[in-house]
């Protein structure tokens, strides 16, 4: 393969070369780690049949640095374990502490089942807890909660007596109390989506932070975090009807100009009245009629007045306006019937909490 890559490198694309190495490596690695797991198993059964010695000699080799083999966290911290446990058999009580003590540091977890160890193992194992604090949060797998009668539960852990605190934060920093209480041991912790104000979490990233205070060393503290997300999952909500354009409407006022059409409406008909008899003569025209005309002039010219003042103090338009009024107030009953059912439908709203990767909100 190498000597392929040598002559074939300088014909083909960085891409190409970078994907055909990669593809050589992988069941390398592959390999290596079924040799860990392979060698782990070994010292197990070895363990398991009471030959120590031998279990202990293979699992020194997984913990070495010198170890040719891929060594993930989880077999790493496995190998602690039954190295504690196997100084244990071997009465060899601060061997067994240091490897137990490493173990719990990388995971915090780790935890030896009764019905595996022995008594004498499980004491020791259980000291080593009291001499190392450490807080931990496991890890969370996507769920959907109905936040009406679901919740999801966060596990925590303080290695012994603490007091632990357990807050939510937003990408704004805002923080909701979740948890706070004395502890000691693995504890689960309830969460239905719903933060300290009250308020539905809304959509986005979150982080929790889980802090502990040894209640054997009040100066040993240690935290915790754990990023996840939150989604809505919800029937999508209706719009609301924008408000009335004044286009939408009928003009509720008359112009100013009609106050002006009475005023001269009157000035006409009086002027007229005045007129006429100076146009025709006023012999067609009696003492009478003339007479006559000067009292029309000065009605007219009073209607004129009068309707100038009164269009001018009742400019509104009576049908328009309540027919205006008609249309806005079915408007806002349209837009009420919307947002009541909009609010059934928030009410129905599901969340869907996901893990997250990152180094904060």
């Amino acid at each position: 393969m190498r000597s392929w890559l040598v002559r074939c490198a300088p014909r083909l694309p960085l891409v190409t070369v970078l994907i055909v190495v990669a593809a050589a490596l992988t069941p390398r690695i592959a390999a290596a780690q079924a040799t860990t797991d392979e060698t782990l198993q070994r010292a197990i059964q070895l363990y398991e049949n009471l030959q120590v010695e031998r279990a202990l000699t293979l699992l020194r080799e997984v913990i070495s640095p010198s170890t040719p083999f891929v060594v993930s966290p989880a077999q790493r911290v496995t190998a602690y374990k039954y190295l504690g446990a196997a100084h244990a058999i071997l009465g060899q009580q601060d061997s067994a502490t240091v490897y137990f003590r490493a173990a719990l540091e990388r995971d915090p977890f780790v935890d030896l089942d009764a019905e595996e160890f022995t008594a004498q193992e499980r004491r020791l194992f259980e000291l080593a807890k009291q001499r190392t604090f450490a807080v931990a949060v496991r890890p969370i797998v996507r769920v959907r909660i109905d936040p009406r009668m679901e919740h999801m539960t966060f596990v925590l852990l303080s290695t012994h007596g603490a007091l632990l605190t357990a807050d939510i934060r937003d990408v704004a920093g805002n923080q909701s109390l979740v948890f706070e209480s004395e502890n000691d041991g693995v504890r689960e912790v309830a969460w239905n989506g719903v933060l300290g104000s009250g308020r539905l979490a809304p959509a986005g990233r979150y982080e929790l932070v889980v802090r502990g205070v040894s209640r054997l060393d009040s100066t040993r503290v240690d935290s915790a975090r754990l990023y996840f997300t939150v989604e809505h999952d919800r029937p999508a909500l209706e719009d609301t009807l924008p408000p009335l354009l004044s286009s939408d409407l009928l003009p509720e006022h008359y112009p100013p100009s009609a106050a002006t059409q009475e005023l001269l409406k009157g000035l006409g008909v009086g002027l007229a009245a005045l007129v006429i008899p100076e146009v025709f003569g006023k012999r067609e025209f009696s003492a009478s009629a003339r007479g006559l005309g000067a009292t029309v002039a000065v009605g007219g010219l009073a209607v004129g007045v009068f309707g100038f003042h009164w269009r001018h103090e009742h400019s509104e338009i009576a049908p328009n306006v309540a027919l205006n009024a008609r249309r806005r107030a079915d408007r806002a009953a349209t837009n009420a019937e919307i947002a009541t059912r909009n609010e059934g439908k928030i009410s129905e709203t599901a969340l869907i909490i996901s893990p997250a990767a990152g180094a904060g909100p």
